[in-house]
């Protein structure tokens, strides 16, 4: 079991920079899914009340926050995925040198194959937790 630490040793200056933006859309995102809640029951208020030029600015507001939210959903899904790929790109690198590092009788003890069936299930847990997992904690806890 990687530490949270652990699974970011391989990220750049670029990496931390995309996982912000990521994560800042991921919470403008989160909260704009709320928003969406409270700007409904207001267009259903005003659709009661007399008042008629009400519901259609509410309704002009939730078309806008609908764009702002698909945006933000978006860059959140597209930065987390690209760091995500990075990271797993760095860490099958890393994983092959260490095993180039290795004593030749290191590759008798195993099975044909196993090393990499074992690496290739890894890596795609690795990027899943990365690209999806972080992105939606941060969209739900806003």
């Amino acid at each position: 079991m990687a530490s949270i630490r652990g699974m970011f040793r391989f990220a750049t200056p670029l990496d931390y920079f995309l996982m912000t933006i990521g994560s800042l859309c991921a919470m403008a995102n989160g909260a704009g899914l709320a928003g969406f809640s409270i700007i409904l029951g207001d267009i259903f208020d005003a659709l009661n009340s007399p008042e008629s030029g009400k519901a259609e600015s509410l309704a002009v507001l939730f078309v806008w926050i609908g764009l702002g939210v698909f945006t933000a959903a978006t860059v959140q899904v597209g930065a987390w995925m690209v760091v995500s790929e990075r990271l797993t790109i760095k860490l099958r690198q890393r994983y092959l040198e260490a095993l180039l590092a290795q004593e030749i009788s290191f590759f008798d003890s195993s099975d044909s194959g196993a090393l990499t069936a074992r690496l290739a299930e890894n890596a795609i847990k690795y990027r899943e937790s990365l690209g999806e997992k972080f992105a939606a904690l941060f969209q739900y806890l806003a």
